[in-house]
């Protein structure tokens, strides 16, 4: 199966960003770094690729700003299996492999190692976390932090606008997505290590998300039809 690791970043994280890039490059497979010319909720973006990224075996795009849905649109666009990462965690060995392994046995299904199931209030504030399972488990939609692998063929071209909606939580969009399309997203068994950086403290989306209770807001206009179905 041909697949790459695609992520995205901001400025402000660039100083934490060499061991996690360092982790995807040992996984075995090409690795893209898209990185946005500008971003409007912290005023700023990149206009050159920074030095050490120029040095490591990876390949930067600078590229117009889709928020944190970068690390999955741009190389979706180009490729058939996609698997991303956060620019804050360090991935240990065999994180892509595992991803890729459980791809063969669940071919029609998306994949990652953490994700969340809803109630029916459809409340993202009350959803169950799922993570570490011994056998894979459904969820509603696939947390990027851990990982995701998604294909291709699960999505339809309305992907590359929907993500204006929520332009914040790119979970929730990719999830809602293949969720209307049931396409089945899984949480698969973990067997690698995983360290968050510092990185994870610098214009965090989540104290945004958390604070305006924009999450818990968004899901009804994407999650179409959830009290019927």
């Amino acid at each position: 199966m041909s697949a790459v690791i695609s992520m995205t970043t901001i400025p402000s994280r660039i100083t934490y960003l060499e061991r996690c890039v360092e982790s995807l490059v040992a996984q075995g497979l090409p690795v893209y770094v898209w990185l946005p010319r500008y971003v409007e909720r912290i005023g700023g973006g990149f206009n050159a690729v920074p030095g050490f990224l120029t040095e490591m075996d990876v390949h930067v795009k600078i590229v117009d700003d889709r928020g944190p849905a970068s690390k999955l649109l741009f190389a979706l666009e180009r490729f058939d299996t996609v698997i991303t990462g956060d620019d804050d965690c360090i991935y240990g060995e065999g994180w892509a492999g595992g991803l890729l392994e459980w791809a063969k046995k669940r071919p029609r299904a998306a994949l990652g190692y953490r994700g969340r199931r809803f109630g029916e209030d459809l409340q993202y504030s009350n959803s169950q976390v799922i993570s570490g399972p011994n056998s894979p488990k459904w969820v509603h939609l696939i947390t990027s932090s851990h990982g995701q692998l998604y294909r291709r063929e699960f999505f339809d071209d309305s992907i590359f606008e929907e993500w204006r909606e929520c332009p914040q939580n790119d979970d929730i969009v990719f999830g809602a997505h293949l969720w209307r399309k049931d396409i089945p997203m899984l949480v698969i068994p973990r067997h690698f290590s995983l360290r968050r950086t510092k990185a994870k403290r610098v214009d965090p989306l989540y104290a945004i998300n958390t604070q305006k209770n924009r999450n818990d807001e968004i899901l009804p206009n994407l999650y179409l039809g959830w009290k019927t179905r």
